[in-house]
């Protein structure tokens, strides 16, 4: 079992780092061009 707790902490450590800085800033990337850019409505929205 602690071989398994160790594996799984340097996952962790890895995976904390840039990796994950660029899967979150690639999903919000490739969710704004594929929903056509929501956020240019949100002005418009907050004021109706």
């Amino acid at each position: 079992m602690p071989a398994l707790e160790k594996l799984l902490d340097q996952v962790s450590g890895f995976i904390r780092g840039y990796p994950l800085l660029i899967l979150l800033f690639g999903t919000h990337l490739y969710l704004a061009v594929r929903l056509r850019f929501p956020q240019r409505y949100l002005w418009e929205a907050r004021d109706e």
